[in-house]
C-alpha cells in the first residue's frame, strides 16, 4: 500500500508540475567596475555594495521543476535531519530527468555517508540536475556536526537558479576542523548557479578545489555574499574556469582558532599545479579582511595560475601575494587596510589603485629565495590624513621590479619611497620606474621623501617626472636621500618641479659626498649634480659630466677625462672676455681672461683673499638709540634699547643683512663676525654710536684682503 501511495503521489506531481522554466524575477544589480573612479578619483562609498544592494533575488519559480516536499519522501522542516530523504527527493529527479523545486524552509542536514561516497557530504547534488530554489529556503548544518562535514556538495553540469542559503551553525562545533565547508566544489565542471549566500561555517564558507592531478573547471556564480567563517570565507585551489560576478566576503568575525577575532576573507593556494594553468576571474570584489594568494614560489608558476579582478575594494586586512598572476582593473583600499605583500614571483597588474588614509606601509615588496616579484600600477593615489604618521614608509622594494606609471601622494606624513636595490644574489637588480611622482605635503617632516638604500647590487631606477610640493610647518631636509655612495650610481630623474625651492639631495652620513644624476648609462657615463668640487671626491666613468650647483668662486662644470677612481675631472672653461675693470672679482687659479682694454689674454694666478673683522662688544646699551658699523666705507645702523646685553646686541647685529659680507656667531655671542665675499684690499672698519647709546665695541682685522693677480703669457703681472 505504501508503495502505491507513493507511486500515486508521483504521477499526481507528474502531471501538476510541467516542467519548464517559468518565471524568475532576477533583479541582480552588477557592478560595473567603471563605476568606481570619478574625475580619476576612486569613490569606493558610491558603490552599492553587494550586502545591501546587488543581491535582490526575489524569484517566482511557479511552475520550475517537481516540488521536493510533494514526493512523500519525509523531508522535514522541523530541525531534525533530513539529509537522506533531500538525497533520495534530488536523485528522483536526476534519475527521471525532472527539475526540482526547493521551498522556502529550514532543512536541517548533516553528513550522509552513501555506498558510493567517502565523504562527510550532507546535500550531494547528483550531476546533471537543475535546481529552483525559492527565496527562504535555508540549509543549516546540525548541530554539532562531525569534522569534514561539506553541507552543500555539487556533482558535475548542475545549475541553480535562485539563492542557495547556507548556515554552518559554527557556534555549536566542538569537534570540528578546517575542512569543513558551507559549499564545496571537488573536481567538477560546469556548474551555474545564480546566488550563493553561505555563513557562519567552521571551515570554509565556499571552497572549489580538486585533487592533485584533476581539478574543478567551470565554475560559474553570479552573485557571492559569505559572512564568517572558521578559516575563509572563499577559497580557490585547483581550479579554471571561476567566473563570479559579484562577491562580497565578510570575515570579522571569523577565525575559529583566535576565538572568532577576525580572519581571511578570500584564499588562492592550489597545493600543486603540475603541467595545468588555471585562469579565473571575478567582476567586482569587496573584502572586509585579509586576502591571500599564494600559489607558488617561481615567476614560472606565476605564469600558470592567473586571477582577474575587474574591480576590488579591500576595506581592511593585507593582501598577501606569492607566486601568481593577478590582474585588477580598477582597486580601491579603505582605512583599515594593512599593505599589499609580496614575495617569491609574484606579478601583479593594477589599472587605478587608491589607497585611502594609510596607517602603515601600503606596498612591500621583497625578493625571496631567488624570485623577484613585479608590480605594475598604472595609475595610483594614496590619499593620506595630515593629522597622522604612519609607522613605515608607503612604498618598499627590495630586490624587485616595480612600474608606476603616474602615482600622487597627498598628507603621507612618512617616506614615500624606500629602496633597497636588491636581494642575496647579487646577479638580480632592483629595477625601479615611475614615469610622474607628484607629492603634496608628504614624505617624513625634517628628513626626505625617497630613501634609496644599497644593499647588494644594483638595478635600474628612475623617476621621469617628479613633482614636490611641500606647505608644512616642518618641511622636508632634502628630496631624496642616499645610503651610500653606491645608491646613488643608478637612479636619476629626469625632470624636476620644486617650487618650494626644497633641497633636492642628500644624506646624513659624512663618510661621502652625495651627488645626483640627472642623465645617463646605467653604471656607466652619466651626467650628476653636484655640490662639491668633484676631483678626489665623486667617482664616475670616463666622459661623466659633473655640474656644481654651489660654484660661488670655482668652476660650474667638470668634465672627467679619465677612468681612474675619482680623480681626472677637468673643468671646462667658458669664453670669459671684457675690459680691466670687469675681470671677475671671483677667480680660480688658472681662470682665462681676454682683456679687452689691453687687447691680450690673462690668465688668474694668485687669488686674493677674503677680509675677515671680528667685532668684540665689551659693554651693552645703557640709552636707547643707534649704532653704525661701517664695513669697507659702508654703514649699517642697528637699533638697540637700554638694557640690552652685549650678547643681546651681538644677535641683532646677526640678525641684520650687510651687503657684500657673510656675518657670523653664536647665539647669545657678544663677538660678531663678518667675511667678505671675495677677495680685495678694504678701507679699515669703524663702530660708532658708543656716545648716544653706551655701547663699547671695537674691530680687529684677522685676515686682510688682497687684490687677485694675474699674469699674461710671459707671467708678466698685469
Amino acid at each position: 500500500m505504501k508503495t502505491r501511495n507513493f507511486l500515486r503521489n508521483i504521477l499526481l506531481n507528474v502531471f501538476r508540475c510541467i516542467v519548464k522554466k517559468g518565471n524568475k524575477k532576477r533583479a541582480f544589480k552588477y557592478v560595473d567596475s567603471t563605476m568606481v573612479y570619478k574625475n580619476e578619483k576612486l569613490i569606493a562609498d558610491e558603490i552599492k555594495v553587494l550586502a545591501e544592494h546587488s543581491m535582490d533575488t526575489t524569484s517566482d519559480f511557479t511552475g520550475c521543476g517537481i516540488n521536493i516536499l510533494s514526493l512523500g519522501l519525509g523531508i522535514k522542516q522541523d530541525g531534525t535531519n533530513t539529509s537522506l530523504s533531500l538525497y533520495n527527493a534530488l536523485k528522483y529527479c536526476k534519475d527521471n530527468n525532472f527539475s526540482a523545486f526547493i521551498p522556502k524552509g529550514v532543512y536541517t542536514v548533516g553528513p550522509l555517508i552513501l555506498k558510493d561516497e567517502t565523504n562527510w557530504k550532507c546535500v550531494p547534488i547528483p550531476d546533471g540536475l537543475t535546481l529552483y530554489i525559492e527565496t527562504g529556503a535555508v540549509f543549516k548544518l546540525v548541530n554539532d556536526a562531525a569534522a569534514w562535514s561539506r553541507i552543500i556538495v555539487p556533482g558535475n553540469n548542475v545549475t541553480i537558479h535562485g539563492e542557495l542559503r547556507i548556515d554552518g551553525s559554527a557556534e555549536t562545533i566542538t569537534a570540528g576542523n578546517e575542512h569543513m565547508a558551507g559549499l564545496f566544489i571537488y573536481d567538477k565542471r560546469n556548474i551555474n548557479i545564480d546566488t550563493v549566500i553561505s555563513e557562519n561555517c567552521y571551515g570554509d564558507n565556499v571552497q572549489i578545489t580538486g585533487g592533485s592531478s584533476s581539478y574543478s573547471d567551470a565554475i560559474n556564480i553570479d552573485c557571492l555574499r559569505c559572512r564568517k567563517a572558521g578559516r575563509k570565507n572563499l577559497v580557490f585551489e585547483a581550479a579554471n574556469g571561476i567566473h563570479i560576478k559579484n562577491a562580497y566576503l565578510d570575515n570579522n568575525e571569523g577565525n575559529s582558532l583566535k576565538e572568532w577575532s577576525g580572519g581571511g576573507c578570500l584564499d588562492v593556494e592550489p597545493f600543486s599545479m603540475g603541467e595545468n594553468t588555471f585562469h579565473n576571474r571575478i567582476d567586482y570584489l569587496e573584502t572586509l579582511n585579509n586576502n591571500e594568494f599564494t600559489a607558488g614560489t617561481t615567476a614560472e608558476e606565476a605564469g600558470k595560475y592567473r586571477l582577474d579582478i575587474g574591480t576590488l575594494v579591500q576595506r581592511g586586512g593585507s593582501f598577501l601575494s606569492y607566486a601568481m598572476t593577478i590582474s585588477i582593473d580598477n582597486a580601491y583600499f579603505g582605512e583599515n587596510f594593512t599593505k599589499i605583500d609580496m614575495m617569491y614571483g609574484a606579478d601583479i597588474i593594477i589599472g587605478r589603485a587608491h589607497f585611502k588614509k594609510p596607517l602603515d606601509a601600503v606596498i612591500v615588496t621583497q625578493y625571496s629565495s631567488g624570485n623577484q616579484p613585479r608590480l605594475l600600477i598604472n595609475n595610483m593615489f594614496i590619499e593620506g590624513d595630515p593629522t597622522i604618521i604612519p609607522v613605515n614608509p608607503a612604498i618598499y622594494w627590495r630586490g624587485s621590479s616595480l612600474f608606476i606609471g603616474k602615482i600622487r601622494v597627498d598628507n603621507y606624513n612618512n617616506k614615500v619611497i624606500w629602496s633597497q636595490y636588491t636581494g642575496e644574489d647579487l646577479s638580480r637588480g632592483s629595477d625601479f620606474s615611475i614615469g610622474e611622482l607628484v607629492s603634496n605635503d608628504s614624505g617624513l617632516p625634517g628628513s626626505s621623501l625617497i630613501y634609496l638604500d644599497y644593499y647588494s647590487s644594483r638595478g635600474s631606477c628612475g623617476i621621469e617626472h617628479l613633482i614636490v610640493r611641500d606647505s608644512r610647518d616642518t618641511k622636508l631636509n632634502k628630496i631624496i636621500e642616499y645610503s651610500d655612495s653606491i645608491a646613488m650610481n643608478d637612479f636619476k630623474v629626469s625632470k624636476l618641479h620644486n617650487p618650494d625651492i626644497l633641497p633636492i639631495y642628500g644624506t646624513e652620513y659624512g663618510n661621502f659626498n652625495a651627488y645626483h644624476k640627472l642623465a645617463g648609462i646605467d653604471n656607466s657615463t652619466s651626467i650628476v649634480m653636484v655640490d662639491v668640487n668633484p676631483e678626489g671626491k665623486i667617482t664616475l666613468p670616463k666622459g661623466s659630466v659633473a655640474i656644481r650647483t654651489n660654484a660661488f668662486n670655482e668652476p660650474a662644470i667638470y668634465l672627467k677625462e679619465t677612468d681612474t677612481g675619482n680623480v681626472g675631472w677637468i673643468p671646462l672653461l667658458a669664453d670669459r672676455k671684457g675690459t680691466t675693470s670687469e675681470r671677475p672679482v671671483i677667480p680660480w687659479t688658472g681662470m682665462y681672461y681676454y682683456d679687452q682694454t689691453i687687447k691680450k689674454p690673462v690668465w688668474a694666478d694668485v687669488i686674493g683673499k677674503k677680509e675677515v673683522v671680528i667685532l668684540k662688544i665689551s659693554e651693552g646699551a645703557t640709552i636707547s638709540g643707534k649704532i653704525t658699523i661701517a664695513l669697507n666705507g659702508v654703514a649699517t645702523t642697528v637699533s638697540v634699547l637700554a638694557g640690552d646685553t652685549a650678547g643681546t646686541i651681538g644677535d641683532k647685529i646677526r640678525a641684520t643683512a650687510i651687503s657684500d659680507w657673510v656675518v657670523s656667531g653664536k647665539i647669545g655671542s657678544a663677538t660678531v663676525k663678518f667675511t667678505k665675499n671675495y677677495p680685495g684690499i678694504n678701507i679699515m672698519p669703524v663702530f660708532t654710536g658708543t656716545d648716544t647709546t653706551g655701547v663699547t665695541a671695537s674691530f680687529t682685522v684677522t685676515t686682510a684682503g688682497t687684490n687677485n693677480e694675474w699674469i699674461d703669457a710671459m707671467s708678466n703681472l698685469i
